[in-house]
């Protein structure tokens, strides 16, 4: 029975998510904008190609001037790269970066222009914490907050179901009826 469990998840969240556009609010002085983003793409392309220009200086991930402050949306919603010169308590703090970071489901709302905040976290906020903890060997250190509660998964497979429009594909083998 859990076989078959997973196997329909696996299916749902293939046949749900494969590439789709999400529509993605961003703020930028005050002013909210819809802007499509295919899955496969950069939240920066996207947001440069509906013309409202944020920082960017190396497309890689490596400066920080795309970041971007996540207010809204399902921790699922985003997917960042994670070799990017934003620090783990930059990202705990909400912050992504553009370039770097891909719309995997609804209702994600970002702020723009939070370079400077990316910048306090990553050069003052991570060096001015507890300095003895961080001589500590890593095995030691206190693992960062996971940005999600594992029940959130079920939750997140049933929102991406509702946008699909309830379809499932045959991917698991079913008959594409409801359960």
């Amino acid at each position: 029975k859990m076989n078959i469990s997973v196997t329909v998840l696996v299916a749902l969240v293939s046949s749900a998510t494969a590439l789709r556009t999400w529509p993605v609010t961003v703020v930028v002085g005050g002013r909210s904008h819809e802007v499509a983003v295919p899955e496969n793409e950069p939240v920066l392309a996207a947001v440069e190609r509906a013309g409202l220009l944020p920082g960017c200086d190396c497309r890689r991930g490596a400066c920080l001037s795309c970041a971007a402050r996540v207010v809204g949306g399902t921790p699922w919603a985003l997917r960042c790269d994670s070799l990017t010169a934003l620090c783990p308590l930059g990202h705990e703090q909400g912050l992504v970066l553009l370039c770097s970071t891909f719309a995997e489901g609804p209702n994600i709302r970002l702020e723009l222009d939070a370079d400077g905040d990316a910048w306090d976290v990553q050069h003052h906020q991570r060096f001015s914490r507890d300095q003895a903890a961080l001589r500590r060997p890593a095995e030691e250190r206190a693992r960062p907050p996971v940005h999600y509660k594992r029940d959130d998964a079920l939750g997140f497979l049933e929102e991406v179901y509702a946008v699909s429009g309830g379809t499932r594909g045959s991917a698991a083998g079913g008959s594409g009826q409801e359960a």
